[in-house]
């Protein structure tokens, strides 16, 4: 009759029901290829570790679940979402041991649905990196363009064909910052003297 003995014969479903079914593991999620318009995209940039900086998806209109998923943005990370194709963009830089080597930057392109990365483009190693700033880097020609932001501190715009998943051009723009898609194709940017330049 000692308190073990009970514990060792009692069911350990006593007083909670019936047991849980198993999860399988690992259990995930697909999501639609296109998202709701109550869907948001959250840059946390994570300044506790600015290294796993990251894009979160929220369904503000969700009374439960309303975390949908995230990918990875690394350190000063940039993103803009696709609308006319299934993908997500982030503009990175990866060292090759974590806080120091080698420099890579990439555009990472991920799949909207299982939110895994499908391709990257290796960019010129000059990338910008502020805090969330959607203008250091944007989409243009119907998505097909992407313009990055680089900065060091010598201020330029690498022009990349995401469709192609290659690098076109380097456009120099001297004492300007951030691009602003205008026209068909081109783009804007703001100037140390005030004016913009096209």
């Amino acid at each position: 009759g000692s308190l073990a003995d009970t514990v060792a014969n009692s069911s350990p479903t006593i007083g909670f029901g019936n047991d849980l079914p198993v999860e399988p593991i690992p259990s995930v999620e697909i999501l639609p290829a296109t998202y709701p318009d109550t869907w948001i995209f959250a840059h946390d940039l994570n300044f506790n570790s600015l290294l796993d900086g990251k894009i979160l998806i929220v369904d503000v209109a969700a009374e439960s679940r309303n975390f949908k998923g995230l990918i990875g943005a690394g350190m000063m990370g940039q993103f803009q979402p696709a609308r006319t194709r299934s993908e997500l963009y982030t503009g990175q830089t990866i060292l090759s041991r974590r806080t120091y080597g080698e420099r890579t930057d990439l555009l990472i392109i991920f799949d909207k649905s299982t939110l895994q990365p499908i391709d990257e483009i290796v960019l010129p190693a000059k990338r910008q990196q502020v805090v969330t700033q959607p203008n250091s880097f944007q989409l243009t020609d119907n998505e097909r363009i992407g313009l990055v932001m680089n900065f060091t501190p010598a201020a330029s715009v690498t022009v990349v064909d995401i469709p192609e998943r290659l690098v076109m051009a380097e456009i120099p723009i001297p004492g300007c910052n951030f691009v602003f898609p205008t026209g068909e194709r081109g783009f804007s940017t703001l100037c140390a003297n005030g004016s913009m330049s096209t």
